[in-house]
């Protein structure tokens, strides 16, 4: 089948496939709901929303015939001893138990075969686990317990005390003998699909399987479906579905029930009115005591390999020595998506750490109000701090929302909370390096003057293009490990990643338009200090971002390693970036008694002197004629602003201009002075004709 529908063929219209394939295949069949009348699907209302009919609200197939697994009792012994047919698994275990002493231990009958469990090494086998769990139900109405649950553990113990007590291995796991056994009549009981009497020995009762209790049972739900090909040529749909509803109706059913004893998805073939119940009772009081289960085939995309993984994991504990719980939790986990349940201790404590860190970092923003504090902490203004610590606190969350359980929403929020938390953190010092521009400019002012709409266009940028996406649902990638914790994580569509790569671009420009103004600004000795931190941040910052860059790459399926990861990364981000910028300084009032602002400045002047002890390089660029050309011109300009230490006023420029040009006995230009003053050791040998900047420059 999957042949053809990978090559989308139309050669066959209809297509008939085993019940465990229905989600395999609901893409490649159409949508019966859209094409049959609502009385021909009601025919199938019993079974009709189960999962091995119905996919995401569409009806994927109809049943052709349906395979329940029946217990065969035999009636020959259970009447020699006085027993009934057994409603319980206990009631099983014991009367197996008391014929095997009679018969094989006191007669010696070695041929009988007391109870075969039915758990082979395929499919079947799943089968039984299934209805084995199913069947440990409190109530019928109960729902399928939870794989880790008591039932769960007390139905295989069940099982591996029958297997020891009144079967074995090579019983419990044959699947041809049975069969052979309802022809010859030498077993007790026998677990098999439904056969019709005729092709069995007489001497067997057929009844619905065991429970825990009286009135429960369990029976997995096997059988064929029948689907429409979705490639079936469109001209042809009228005959197609003509000829499905033929095949489906119920006198084709009644034809299969009656010809076959088949048992059919349409439960009103089994009225007592029927003459299929006047003929076969047995048959009829069977399907009204079946209660049906069907295979977890929508646990995973790839029921084939869940259903392995699911048997040979309990076979472990049936046939080998671990225990029911460990064996039951590895099959848990094979499913099980781990996250952090909003309601959990582990929520709780995570939850209170990053509360306890926002509120510490919200608390530290209380520094601005002291001037002990103020005089390190004027690299910003009070509100852009603010703005800073927010966009930090935004990062962190980032950490927190990865813990959560994978939706869109959450994925949505973890990129505008990463877009939005990196604008605040880098626009307000952009801002702030904009306005300290070496030489008085126009912008510098404009941009100093509106600082909030500054600000407020990138965050509406940040906006603009996460409502782009929001209608936009991510992929939830389930991230399936053998013997590890599931996971999931978002996974980007092309119009999310676009968005994302933009957002990664424009942010990208801010950092390098701020860097280049770091070099510009490399000697400003009011913000010395406060660019050699945010130079220190990037840096690190940069190293976080590549590391992260490289483990994207590795495929990590560890719970634990993969959110461990991400969880250091965003915190180590944010809290570098925390110190750097803001902490440090706050160390540095609180070791420094003496702080006033004479005593922090000359600091800084001295430790910007002894910079000046190497500077040839500059003296390069420091005279360009009016020869020079134009590349050499804007370097020139751009080691002027570099070594300059303050921001210069149209004003001083042309003074340092005039001196420059006499000092340095060549052509006039703007930066000579500058330069030579920089790359002298000693202030006194300027001389005393100075225009009116020593103070400026000490």
């Amino acid at each position: 089948m999957e042949y053809y529908f990978n090559r989308e063929s139309s050669l066959y219209d209809l297509y008939f496939y085993d019940n465990i394939y229905t989600i395999r295949y609901s893409s490649k069949m159409l949508d019966l709901k859209q094409y049959l009348t609502k009385e021909h699907i009601d025919l199938y209302s019993a079974v009709v929303n189960s999962e091995s009919y119905t996919y995401n609200g569409r009806l994927i197939g109809l049943p052709v015939s349906i395979d329940y697994a029946v217990l065969y009792s035999n009636t020959k012994y259970l009447e020699k001893y006085k027993k009934d047919i057994p409603k319980t698994w206990n009631e099983l275990l014991e009367t197996g138990k008391f014929i095997q002493e009679e018969e094989k231990v006191k007669r010696n009958n070695t041929d009988l075969i007391i109870y075969n469990g039915l758990f082979p090494l395929d499919e079947v086998g799943t089968c039984s686990i299934v209805e084995s769990i199913h069947s440990y139900r409190d109530t019928p109405e109960s729902p399928f317990p939870e794989l880790t649950s008591q039932n769960a553990i007390d139905a295989l113990e069940m099982m591996k005390t029958i297997k020891n007590e009144i079967s074995s291995d090579g019983e419990y796991r044959s699947l041809t003998f049975p069969f052979v056994k309802l022809i010859d009549g030498e077993a007790l009981f026998l677990k098999f699909c439904y056969l019709k009497k005729t092709s069995i020995n007489p001497i067997y009762k057929i009844s619905a399987l065991p429970g825990k209790v009286k009135g429960v049972s369990s029976s997995a739900t096997g059988g064929y479906n029948l689907g429409i090909n979705k490639y079936s040529r469109k001209e042809k749909r009228e005959q197609v579905i003509k000829a499905y509803t033929y095949l489906t109706s119920k006198e084709m059913q009644r034809k299969l029930v009656n010809n076959f004893r088949i048992i059919s998805g349409i439960s009103s073939l089994y009225d007592d009115s029927e003459e299929i119940c006047k003929e076969d009772k047995d048959l009829c009081d069977l399907y009204k005591n079946l209660q049906p289960i069907t295979r977890p085939i929508s646990k995973t995309k790839d029921y084939t390999s869940y259903s392995d993984k699911l048997r040979d994991t309990i076979y472990q504990f049936l046939y080998g020595n671990k225990s029911a719980y460990e064996v039951l939790k590895i099959v848990d986990d094979i499913t099980r998506i781990y996250y952090v349940t909003m309601d959990s201790s582990i929520n709780l404590i995570i939850t209170t750490t990053y509360i306890i860190i926002s509120l510490m970092l919200l608390i530290s923003l209380a520094c601005l109000k002291f001037r002990k504090f103020k005089l390190y902490l004027d690299f910003l203004s009070n509100d852009f701090w603010v703005l800073f610590i927010i966009g930090i606190i935004l990062i962190i969350s980032i950490s927190y929302l990865d813990l959560l359980k994978a939706n869109t929403l959450i994925c949505h929020l973890k990129l505008m909370f990463q877009s939005i938390g990196f604008t605040l953190m880098t626009v307000p010092i952009l801002h702030k390096l904009i306005i300290n521009f070496p030489e008085s400019n126009k912008i510098s002012q404009w941009i100093k003057n509106k600082k909030y709409l500054f600000l407020l266009t990138f965050i509406v940028v940040d906006v603009m293009l996460n409502s782009i996406i929001i209608f936009h649902q991510y992929n939830i990638k389930t991230l399936i490990n053998k013997n590890e914790k599931n996971f999931q994580i978002c996974r980007k569509n092309t119009t999310i990643s676009s968005v994302q790569y933009i957002l990664l671009i424009i942010h990208m420009l801010v950092i390098l338009f701020s860097l280049f103004l770091t070099f510009l600004e490399w000697n400003i000795e009011t913000t010395y200090y406060d660019i050699r931190f945010y130079i220190s941040a990037v840096l690190i910052d940069a190293i976080i971002a590549v590391i992260y860059a490289i483990l994207k790459t590795v495929n990590i399926t560890n719970y634990t390693v993969y959110f461990s990861i991400r969880e250091c990364i965003f915190m180590l981000f944010a809290i570098s970036s925390y110190i750097l910028m803001y902490g440090i300084k706050i160390i540095w009032a609180l070791i420094n008694k003496n702080n006033s602002t004479a005593n922090f400045m000359r600091q800084v002047k001295d430790t910007s002197h002894t910079q000046n002890t190497s500077t040839s390089i500059y003296d390069r660029y420091a005279i360009v004629s009016n020869d020079s050309s134009s590349t050499e011109k804007v370097i020139g300009k751009i080691m002027k602003y570099h070594i300059q230490k303050s921001v210069k006023s149209e004003s001083k420029l042309e003074n340092q201009v005039t001196y420059g040009s006499n000092f340095n006995n060549g052509p006039s230009n703007s930066f000579g002075d500058v330069s030579s003053y920089h790359t002298s050791s000693n202030v006194s040998n300027v001389g005393s004709n100075y225009i009116g900047s020593t103070n400026v420059l000490l």
